[in-house]
């Protein structure tokens, strides 16, 4: 997996485990439902201004897209800016190899 993803590339298929415990799968062909994966920091300035869209894209979206929160940083911190930002709706991926491949 250390290759680097170009515009227009596909995300290989992985299974992961969200914050909560969940299992989740990013999958690049889903006929039904497509996925958004937003990486996230508890300190980017442009995440918070982002979030009540992403919130929003989840609430009125979702019949036909995931929106899925990832990140690499702390897990305290993860769940402190979910928390801050009531962001407990959207799944939410700590993954060391999804950020390896943007």
């Amino acid at each position: 997996m250390n290759k680097k993803l170009k515009v227009g590339d596909l995300v290989p298929s992985m299974k992961l485990i969200t914050i909560d415990n969940q299992a989740i799968t990013i999958a690049p062909t889903n006929p039904t439902k497509s996925q958004l994966l937003f990486f996230v920091a508890p300190g980017c300035p442009i995440c918070k201004s982002l979030f009540p869209i992403l919130k929003s894209s989840y609430r009125v979206e979702k019949q036909w897209l995931d929106v899925i929160l990832a990140s690499d940083g702390d897990e305290a911190q993860q769940r402190a800016m979910i928390k801050q930002h009531k962001l407990e709706k959207l799944p939410f991926v700590l993954s060391k190899e999804l950020p390896a491949l943007v």
